[in-house]
């Protein structure tokens, strides 16, 4: 059963969009009078580099003390990266509402919001939309998927049904499925279609894994908003019990990690998590 929750509080909401931030994750966004579903990311709004002159006179370039995603504590803008599919960048430009939707946890948070203008941070265009008054939580409609922000499984061997392969790199992780960097044509890899899985330095009682495709996106990459990155989400189809036991230890293991790391950052930082 789907459950729904308004959220009122801008502090809360703002809460919802930092944890998002920092954990790079993709948020989904429509605009009004559209079916079409565009990908994108926030963006922080850092500020400009302050320049200092050396000894010999040349120039050097310094980062400014800037807490992380704290220009969201003004309740004013969300900034986002380009959207994707591109067409959206220009289509937004017109639309008097825009509705994205953030992930929390294993819910999500739906605002709606509209398009203010292009604002640059350091050189780089992005988008402006107004920071959002309210929010809807639904529960029940995704599963959570750990970024494999270490070095214990970074890459995942992926084989189609023509026994065609690559070694693609692992984006996240949970005991149901995952998604990777996905280097072939989206054709290749509609939803419903089967995939065979193998796992970098993973010691799994059977060394490959039946999966299914559920979806296919493209989105701008978090370190650099100006490549374009495709990925790919699939369900694992696993039977054989210590095989699952197997992977729930290992997803446990990345999740463990990965939210230690979020801590520091957002410590670091004077946020508090949503989860």
């Amino acid at each position: 059963m789907e459950l729904h929750r308004v959220i009122n509080s801008s502090t809360c909401i703002q809460r919802h969009l930092q944890t998002t931030l920092l954990d790079e994750e993709v948020v989904e966004l429509q605009l009004q009078d559209r079916s079409r579903t565009f990908f994108t990311r926030l963006i922080d709004k850092l500020p400009p580099l302050e320049e200092f002159t050396d000894e010999d006179g040349s120039i050097i370039l310094q980062e400014p003390k800037y807490l992380e995603g704290s220009y969201l504590q003004q309740h004013q803008m969300v900034l986002v990266a380009p959207l994707e599919p591109v067409s959206g960048n220009i289509l937004i430009r017109r639309s008097q509402q825009v509705f994205f939707r953030i992930p929390i946890g294993t819910n999500s948070l739906d605002c709606e919001s509209r398009f203010l203008g292009i604002e640059t941070v350091r050189g780089t265009p992005f988008i402006a939309l107004a920071f959002p008054a309210s929010g809807m939580e639904l529960s029940q409609r995704r599963f959570y998927r750990a970024k494999t922000l270490t070095k214990l499984l970074s890459q995942v061997t992926v084989y189609l049904p023509n026994n065609d392969f690559a070694i693609c790199p692992l984006i996240d992780i949970g005991i149901n499925g995952l998604s990777f960097e996905n280097p072939w044509p989206p054709g290749l890899l509609l939803p419903g279609s089967p995939v065979t899985i193998q796992f970098e330095k993973l010691n799994l009682p059977d060394s490959r894994l039946f999966a299914v495709v559920r979806n296919h996106i493209t989105c701008r990459k978090t370190k650099d908003c100006q490549i374009v990155s495709s990925r790919c989400g699939i369900q694992f189809s696993v039977e054989d019990l210590s095989v699952a036991r197997q992977l729930e230890r290992t997803v446990a293991e990345i999740q463990r990690e990965h939210l230690r790391f979020l801590k520091e950052r957002a410590d670091e930082a004077g946020i508090d998590l949503m989860f």
